[in-house]
């Protein structure tokens, strides 16, 4: 049975708090990776450059310098220098002054543009902007220096499909097709695009791991096979098409159909064999296929090394052990079936392979102390100790923020939800506004105008601490009784927990980008239990032993807008009930029964949602609420600081301003008091007033009065209708009469039921009883029908107890807040 997702469990405190941390102090790293990568002088000479900026610019100096550092190509020391000043704001005249000649002149060099574009994707507000920056950038610099170019690629492929993923497919293809015609014959190029055409149709669709499109992917490899001098033509057709045979339905024969024989021959070398022919051995196929791999014509082996190459470059989400785990199973099986045949291949392979691995291996270094650190601090419920966390010198960077991943935010948050403990919730929220999580991941770090994140920073201060529980208590009954379907069928086998980004008030953008790199977090779009036809946009992972549903708001308002007009949803519910008397009627199997139940199941539940998706909405208009008092605080600040500018160069203005307040400090402090104090009100207002509206929401949805009679009470012909109501069928009132009257009356009948569904409650609990209820009318016609198929009237008792089930668990959660919060009511049941 297709279950509907749950909507959402509001925590709008990290909406307003996304505030900006000071840089991290980047540069004794990139100061270490100096020294490894190319001498004790350029560190020090590096280490004078990045003293220059100050502020963001030593942190983007800091990232430029790194990424050029680490990236595969071998830019000179001036470059590095150049690159480093450029990022950091220092003119190229300042720079000659202090660093010479030879460091201005390379401020033009393309890998400087392309240090600097790795760096500006890097960062947390990459937008379109920033990538269109990059593709200019990698037009100048492919050539020059090719694998500093790909690594520039990848990044560009990776933001770019986080923005719009079908406009990055779109514009790749042209790009790669460009790029072919200048390295194949025009019936080679033709012959390519007819191969890219094939990939195109075959992925459509299709992520990877991270999340991006898995075209992407392919035509990367196609275009460093493109660059590759003396690679047979078949080798690059075969470069574009070689994850179709393994990883979609279109079968190998059609690439032979239409691409040939050869490019066939060499998409099947790098082609895993399914691994059922091997009794579900893993290790006996990868056995196989290497063995085969190795004997493998030359162009496959050229196809395989820029296949792993780009694989172990992109693994953005991964923990580092699993990135050393892979490149380990790298050595081990590509190398060594290069090695065979190929051992200058072999040699490429491994020689990026070590690269990889210090970088990883640098990461963890860098890592350890601070989870050890984080580790000291936790209770035996397995949640952090905030306070001693805030304390503790080992686990802070910079300026006092400590670094703060998705996967930590995801992984603790699992924590404390399990506990069921409001408080810990509580000290959860307020716990992360000492990270830079929100840095990251907050509503105003990711949008189109500048300045967002200080708006943020404005209004976090303003904001008492023990809020959270005041929107917990008034959304906790919501959410459980949205999840309730799910965990009453058993869909989720330990507790549950549901977020929206607008509740949440994370920006959608960022939070996309920072879950999918996450190899142990799913897409709704592929966790079929979970998504509902149609498609909401959103995550579900597992921690713990707890589920969690992530939604990208964005995703959901639009629907929840669609899903509000109530005679739409009656309508809709009405023809579905016509759909399953019509399936019912016409089954010949049980489970052709149970599957029209599903679908009358997804019906009901979507009637049951309707009555709730208008807390979306005040989602939605809390997060509008507080952007707009966000950027109000801003402005305020900014006017603060202007005044006292303007006092320090009108020496009058200021000695009047001490002569009536006693000092500047004094006026300033009593401006800002009047100020926070009416940002301050407003706040709290927009909080009280979500709080109520989700309150009345519920309350609605739960307390509305039921309805008297039974859903079916009054509908003539029951059993007849139940089962179709198909002119003659067996119990046809009218039997085989075909004239008006006769047609009038079906009419007529068939109308009573619709009405009977247009009378659907707006009590979220009574609506189960109406489900169950009609299950249980069709299942006592079935069993009156001789003929009827076995087991059918049983698979829709099952479904109506089901419903009963689904009723029970919704009462308990959302009959009023949880003690203990929805966990222990998940346990209880």
């Amino acid at each position: 049975m297709r279950r509907r997702a749950p909507l959402l469990l509001a925590f709008p405190l990290a909406l307003a708090c996304a505030f900006p941390g000071a840089a991290r102090a980047q540069d004794p790293e990139v100061v270490a990776v100096a020294v490894e990568r190319l001498g004790g002088e350029l560190a020090a000479r590096l280490e004078a450059a990045l003293a220059l900026p100050s502020g963001p610019g030593r942190e983007r100096a800091g990232r430029v310098a790194l990424a050029l550092l680490e990236a595969p190509g071998r830019a000179t020391p001036a470059e590095v220098l150049a690159a480093t000043l450029a990022a950091g704001g220092v003119s190229p005249e300042a720079a000659r002054a202090r660093f010479g000649e030879e460091v201005a002149r390379a401020w033009s060099s393309p890998r400087v543009a392309a240090a600097v574009a790795l760096a500006e994707l890097a960062g947390p507000t990459a937008d379109a902007a920033a990538v269109r920056r990059a593709r200019e950038a990698h037009a100048r610099t492919h050539e020059v220096d090719p694998e500093l170019g790909r690594a520039l690629e990848r990044s560009i492929d990776r933001v770019a499909s986080r923005i719009d993923p079908e406009r990055a497919v779109a514009l790749k293809v042209e790009e790669v097709l460009a790029f072919s015609r200048g390295r194949l014959t025009p019936a080679e190029a033709a012959r390519f695009a007819e191969a890219v055409a094939l990939a195109r149709y075959a992925h459509a669709g299709q992520t990877r791991d991270g999340g991006q499109p898995a075209l992407l992917h392919s035509l990367r490899v196609a275009r460093a096979m493109l660059a590759t001098p003396g690679v047979e033509p078949a080798a690059v057709h075969a470069a574009v098409l070689h994850d179709v045979v393994e990883d979609t339905r279109v079968p190998r024969s059609e690439i032979t159909r239409r691409l040939g024989p050869r490019v066939s021959e060499l998409v099947h070398a790098v082609t895993l064999d399914p691994i059922e022919r091997f009794g579900g051995d893993k290790l006996a196929r990868d056995r196989a296929y290497y063995a085969r791999f190795a004997a493998s014509p030359e162009g496959a082996r050229w196809l395989k090394l820029h296949d792993r190459i780009d694989n172990i470059n992109d693994m953005s989400g991964w923990p580092p052990e699993g990135q050393l785990r892979y490149l380990a199973r790298t050595r081990e099986t590509v190398v060594e079936a290069l090695r065979v045949h190929s051992p200058e291949l072999a040699a490429r392979l491994e020689a990026e392979l070590r690269r990889v691995e210090a970088r990883v291996r640098r990461q963890l270094a860098r890592e350890a102390p601070r989870a050890a650190a984080f580790e000291r601090h936790r209770r035996p419920d397995g949640t952090l100790r905030w306070g001693e966390v805030a304390r503790d010198t080992a686990v802070r960077e910079g300026a006092g923020l400590l670094r703060f991943t998705m996967a930590m935010f995801l992984k603790e948050l699992a924590v404390v939800v399990r506990t069921g403990d409001r408080l810990r919730v509580e000290e959860f929220f307020e716990g992360i506004l000492t990270t830079d999580f929100l840095v990251h991941y907050g509503a105003f770090t990711v949008g189109a105008r500048a300045g967002e994140v200080a708006f943020a920073r404005a209004l976090q201060r303003h904001l008492k601490p023990g809020f959270v529980g005041e929107v917990l208590r008034a959304n906790v009954s919501l959410a459980a009784g949205l999840l309730a379907a799910d965990l009453a069928s058993g869909t989720f086998d330990g507790q549950a927990f549901a977020l929206s980004l607008a509740a949440l008030g994370l920006s959608s953008t960022a939070v996309r980008a920072g879950v999918s790199g996450l190899r142990w977090v799913r897409s709704l779009r592929s966790a079929g239990a979970v998504a509902r036809a149609g498609g909401v946009a959103g995550f579900v992972y597992s921690v713990l032993e707890t589920t969690v549903v992530l939604y990208l708001a964005d995703a959901i308002e639009e629907r929840a807008r669609e899903r509000l007009d109530a005679r739409a949803a009656r309508a809709a519910l009405a023809e579905a009930g016509r759909a399953f008397a019509r399936d019912v009627g016409a089954a010949t199997t049980a489970d052709e029964v149970a599957a029209a139940a599903s679908r009358y199941g997804d019906a009901w539940t979507a009637w049951r949602d309707h009555l709730l998706t208008a807390a979306v909405i005040e989602d939605a208009r809390l997060r509008e609420r507080l952007e707009k008092i966000a950027r109000r605080a801003k402005l305020l600040d900014d006017e603060r600081r202007a005044a006292r500018a303007a006092l320090e160069r009108a020496p009058a203005l200021r000695d009047d301003v001490v002569r009536r307040h006693g000092s500047v400090d004094a006026w300033a402090e009593a401006r800002a008091a009047e100020d926070e104090a009416r940002v301050r009100a407003d706040l709290e207002a927009a909080l009280a007033a979500h709080t109520r509206a989700v309150d009345a929401i519920t309350a609605a949805a739960y307390g509305a009065p039921r309805r008297p009679a039974p859903l079916l009470d009054g509908v003539a012909h029951l059993p007849w209708l139940l089962l179709g109501g198909e002119e003659g069928a067996a119990g046809d009132p009218w039997g085989a009469r075909t004239d008006v009257l006769a047609r009038w009356g079906r009419s007529r009948a068939r109308a009573g039921l619709d009405q009977a569904h247009g009378r659907a409650p707006a009590n979220r609990l009574q609506a189960y009883d109406d489900q169950a209820a009609v299950l249980a009318a069709v299942a006592a016609a079935l069993r009156a029908r001789p003929g009827a198929p076995a087991g059918a009237a049983e698979a829709l008792d099952e479904a109506a107890a089901w419903a009963v089930r689904a009723r029970d668990l919704e009462a308990g959660l959302a009959g009023g807040p949880p003690r203990r919060g929805l966990v222990d009511a998940l346990e209880a049941r």
